[in-house]
């Protein structure tokens, strides 16, 4: 049996830009923000230290944005 080699094209983007998400993909690899804002006094200070709060928090009144997209 042989080997099946298949080519693998990786694309980046910020958010919703400059992926044309019209067109088929094998796989979709994200990890959007998943806390809303008002959850930031429960995160403990090592945590708020540490992580990009660009890429951890998102808004109260849209926090199912990405999922949905």
């Amino acid at each position: 049996m042989q080997n099946a080699i298949k080519r693998s094209s990786f694309y980046i983007s910020k958010y919703f830009e400059a992926l044309d998400l019209g067109r088929e993909f094998d796989v979709i690899v994200s990890n959007p923000p998943y806390v809303r804002n008002l959850e930031k006094v429960e995160i403990k200070k090592n945590v708020l230290d540490n992580e990009p709060h660009l890429g951890f928090f998102i808004e109260d009144n849209d926090a199912l944005i990405f999922i949905e997209k």
